[in-house]
């Protein structure tokens, strides 16, 4: 398996989420890019520090973010999330990832995994979103 979608149980779709998805994989290959992990939804926590891919309309590299809602994963990228061995030093996966890709505020955690060249980009904008935010109606959380 060359890649595959992740998604968290609480994910909603943008509207024409499937269509936009195929759009966005052609777009990597049209510009060729060598990525190991594309979110497609995600707590952007600043915008402002996220560059647009150069020739792409639909991603940018991100800074550090919260959430995994929902992510592609190549294969080469699950093999790197492996290799640095998250089970020996726990810690929740949207911690973890950006640690992987050099974005994460804590360099004290950073320290504990190698290494860190996870190719990262973002749908922007996002194409899936949580079914509920923190104080909705009908809000629930595994993990908070």
């Amino acid at each position: 398996m060359d890649r595959v979608l992740v998604l968290e149980d609480d994910v909603d779709f943008e509207a024409f989420f499937a269509s936009q998805l195929k759009k966005l994989l052609n777009e990597t290959e049209t510009l060729k890019l060598n990525w190991d992990l594309i979110y497609v939804g995600r707590k952007a926590l600043d915008w402002d520090n996220e560059m647009q891919v150069p020739g792409s309309s639909m991603l940018v590299v991100p800074d550090y973010s919260y959430w995994t809602l929902g992510y592609l994963l190549s294969h080469r990228g699950a093999e790197k999330l492996i290799n640095a061995k998250p089970f020996e030093k726990m810690l929740p996966v949207d911690e973890y990832i950006p640690i992987l890709f050099r974005k994460h505020p804590q360099e004290g955690w950073a320290e504990h995994f190698d290494p860190k060249d996870l190719k990262a980009y973002s749908a922007s904008p996002l194409l899936a979103f949580p079914t509920h935010y923190v104080g909705d109606k009908g809000w629930f959380s595994d993990t908070e």
